[in-house]
């Protein structure tokens, strides 16, 4: 599957210093063949509620900040003359020491995850490296400008009117100069995951640009433009010093009520200083400003390529998105609080100057959040692994062997890590062919689907369908002498809605708990009621395990028995409680499940034991379907490998807890839940080979995928044949899509002969959706409103008219017209 082709970029390390490769030990990996010595950040494996528990943290500081600084702005402006600020200074010096505490701890951490990883000699990758670096260095600058708002605020708690000392002015500059110099790490954080671009230099040497390398895998100078904003920042600073320590007599001594009263009136800003104030809070916009600028085109420049290229500076720009954007933004907001309601008063002098307590709160939120994030994670703990290296996948049956042994090349030090299985996009589409099959099947008259080519797929000889009318679960049952495939069918009748809506739980029989629980009570393995007594309603389980031990027992080499189950939506969960029976009455069968759009079954309990008996298991999910998001709560817990693929030809192989919230902070749309729309993916990532969003080797395995499979007969597409896929002008599309396509170029054609002839007049006006007529609809595409489908299975397409709804073709059923609706 893998290739290695000669990028411009990647050969020139000269250049752009040490490229890392995502083919070759991931996107922040290195070209080390094991991979377990490489170093990990805890963001590759940031559990769910690792990020729940960050974001609520997020939203409690910022709650906090505004809160404060209205807090202190209320104060500013009902404040005297004669207020001895004694009470604000020892809440500086309280709060300080507590955020001096945090980020202190959270370097110390650091410092020693860095030790041990090099006395462990693990191998950093430059990514890897470049991100650590930058989140050390923002917490040693953040510890620094702590101490010396420490000092000052102690220093204010010895006298009244210390806050007009000239060290207090230094320490209030020095502070300044160092939150101006995180902001520029911190944007310079957010352009590091942007696509690099050559410079002039570089162009005129004939490199050119590859969307594969990110800024953070250049030099450190490609920064340098950045540093002008950062030293305007600092000439700010330079001159409002100057302007306040030129006004503020600090050897006056005496009375402190006097001499705080008598600063009073020094404490009023000339227009310089009033300048130069405004500027900073300017500066702290811009800044911001170029923060979220960065963002977009981040997210910009990801949007062209394929997600498997880039999900590591995808996840680095939803983190930051997320987690970093908001608390800027509060930053910004609370500096504004601050300074604007009494510019050039001494309670503005001290809120801003000697040490801005919403700005240090929000800064350190953000360092802890990013260092957290990017330290390095333990590996000493059992089953932490190099996430990258499983979520390889193979393209054909063929040549899965070979994947699975390139990958297991780089996980040569763990058996248990080497066994893991691989997705084949070969097989996802025989399977989704038999998922649509089984709605069909004894059902719908004149179906697409067809029983002998999907028997060729794998040459099966023999079927046999078993059918529970009472609660319409339905299983297509296939064999030959090596392989069974067993297909369900999903939610098509008001009994299996009823099926789905039985979302309580119940015991798993036998009742029993995990055997490794040492409690005696409670713990026990339940599943979803509704789908366990639809599986088991009336002995229809028995008679389905008992089919299979007929056709084992049949088999002349039962060991060498192959099992295939798949389903959608329904019968996905169907399929899980399927494998899981057989796996328990065989335990040494060899089990492949791939199941699409499917439910969760189980509680966390069952689904442990599951994923013990059933490795081979791929969860399918198209983009933002709803459907395996539920049931939510009471305990239930997904089973399987995800494998989220969309209708922009967007592959992702076994996301992590932050990749999969990142997936899913649209929430549904259910259409996306429809088969159609998988098999519209499933095209879209063939097709997206040939194009700017290839994946690495991805066109030779597009090519022999498209060799090895009639893409266009089991996708029931048009233009998925190898000639199309190579043609840069040609787009798949579904074939429903493109009969319509077909028929509203036949009507307006007679629409125009009639309008030719003797009658005269003007031509009726024919409706006709936009761009049918050049069969520019691609793959995926929404369809027009007012459509409908007759199943989950989406092919039955219907339409209403003059209040009937009628099948728009022949892919309908007459009767299609009595099935539910979506």
């Amino acid at each position: 599957m893998i290739e290695d082709p000669a990028h411009d970029l990647l050969a020139m390390r000269h250049v752009y210093g040490s490229v890392s490769k995502p083919e070759l030990g991931g996107e922040l990996g290195t070209d080390d063949d094991d991979v377990l010595q490489d170093v990990t950040l805890r963001i590759e494996f940031m559990t769910s509620k690792e990020i729940t528990i960050a974001s609520i943290i997020g939203i409690s500081f910022s709650f906090l900040i505004v809160w404060a600084s209205v807090a202190l702005t209320v104060t500013e402006c009902k404040a005297s003359k004669t207020w001895s600020h004694g009470r604000y200074f020892l809440a500086c010096t309280v709060v300080a020491s507590c955020l001096l505490f945090l980020v202190l701890g959270q370097l110390l951490h650091m410092a020693y995850r860095i030790m041990l990883t090099r006395k462990r000699k693990m191998t950093w990758g430059y990514r890897r490296k470049r991100l650590v670096g930058l989140a050390m260095t923002m917490l040693v600058l953040e510890t620094v400008s702590l101490v010396l708002w420490l000092a000052n605020s102690a220093l204010q708690m010895t006298s009244g009117c210390n806050w007009m000392a000239s060290v207090s002015n230094i320490l209030g500059y020095l502070q300044w100069s160092l939150i101006f110099t995180n902001l520029f790490l911190i944007v310079c954080g957010a352009h590091d995951i942007c696509c690099y671009r050559p410079t002039r230099r570089e162009l005129a040497k004939g490199v050119k640009q590859d969307p594969h390398v990110l800024v953070m895998d250049s030099p450190l100078k490609t920064h340098a433009p950045k540093i002008l904003l950062w030293l305007v920042g600092q000439l700010v600073l330079s001159f409002l010093f100057w302007q306040i320590f030129r006004r503020l007599d600090a050897g006056k001594k005496g009375d402190w009520h006097l001499t705080c009263l008598f600063y009073s009136d020094r404490c009023k800003m000339v227009h310089g200083s009033l300048a130069a104030f405004i500027l900073m809070i300017v500066l702290v916009i811009v800044y911001f400003l170029f923060y979220a600028f960065f963002l977009y085109r981040a997210n910009r420049n990801l949007r062209t390529r394929a997600y498997s290229e880039t999900r590591t500076a995808r996840t680095l720009w939803y983190f930051q998105t997320r987690q970093t954007l908001g608390v800027f933004l509060v930053l910004v907001i609370s500096t504004c609080m601050l300074m604007l309601p009494k510019l050039g008063s001494c309670w503005g002098y001290i809120l801003i100057w000697l040490g801005p307590l919403p700005v240090h709160a929000a800064l350190v939120e953000c360092f802890l959040t990013l260092g957290y994030a990017y330290m390095p994670k333990n590996r000493d703990h059992k089953g932490e692994i190099l996430q990258t290296w499983l979520q390889e996948f193979g393209w054909t049956e063929e040549g899965l062997p070979a994947a699975l042994a390139a990958r297991n090349r780089h996980l040569a030090s763990s058996e248990e890590l080497a066994a893991q299985p691989m997705l084949c996009i070969e097989t996802a589409i025989k399977m989704l062919y038999w998922t649509s099959l089984v709605y069909d099947i004894d059902e719908v008259v004149g179906t697409p689907f067809d029983t002998e080519y999907a028997k060729s797929l794998y040459d099966l000889h023999s079927h046999e369908l078993l059918w529970d009318t009472l609660t319409d679960t339905k299983a297509l049952v296939a064999w030959s002498d090596t392989r069974i495939l067993v297909a369900f069918a999903g939610t098509k009748s008001m009994a299996n809605v009823m099926t789905d809506l039985k979302a309580l739980t119940m015991y798993h029989l036998p009742k029993r708990r995990p055997k490794n629980r040492r409690r005696r009570w409670g713990g026990h393995l339940r599943v979803h009621k509704g789908f366990y007594t639809a599986y088991c309603h009336e002995g229809y389980n028995t008679r389905l395990m008992e089919l299979l031990r007929r056709v084992r027992d049949a088999s002349p080499d039962p060991a060498a028995l192959r099992y295939c189950f798949t389903g959608h939506s329904l019968g996905g969960a169907l399929t899980t409680l399927a494998a899981h029976e057989l796996v328990q009455n065989v335990p040494d069968a060899d089990v492949t499940v791939y199941t699409f759009g499917a439910p969760r079954v189980g509680t966390r309990l069952w689904a442990s034991e599951y994923g013990g008996l059933v490795r081979a298991h791929f969860a399918v999910i198209c983009d933002q379907d709803p459907v395996p998001r539920v049931p939510k709560g009471l305990g239930y817990k997904r089973v399987g490998e995800r494998i989220v693929l969309d209708r922009a030809g967007n592959l992702m192989v076994r996301p992590s807890p932050l990749e999969t919230a990142m997936w899913n902070c649209n929430g549904g749309y259910v259409r996306d839940h429809l088969l159609s729309q998988y098999r519209a993916s499933l095209a879209s990532i063939v097709k997206a080979q040939f194009g700017d969003a290839a994946l690495r080797g991805g066109r030779a395995g597009a090519r022999a995928l498209a060799r090895a499979l009639d893409l266009d007969a089991t996708l029931l597409v048009v233009g998925c044949d190898l000639e199309a896929l190579e043609d840069a002008r040609s787009r798949p599309l579904l074939r429903e899509v493109a009969e319509r396509a077909d028929s509203a170029r036949a009507v307006k054609k007679e629409t125009v002969d009639v309008s030719d002839g003797d009658l005269g007049g003007p031509a009726p006006e024919v409706a006709v959706v936009p761009g049918h007529d050049e069969r520019d609809e691609v793959l995926g595409a929404a369809p027009t409103q007012g459509e409908d489908l007759a199943n989950e299975a989406g092919t039955a397409v219907l339409v209403e008219r003059d209040g009937v709804t009628v099948p728009v073709s022949t892919l309908a059923s007459p009767d299609a017209s009595k099935q539910e609706a979506l």
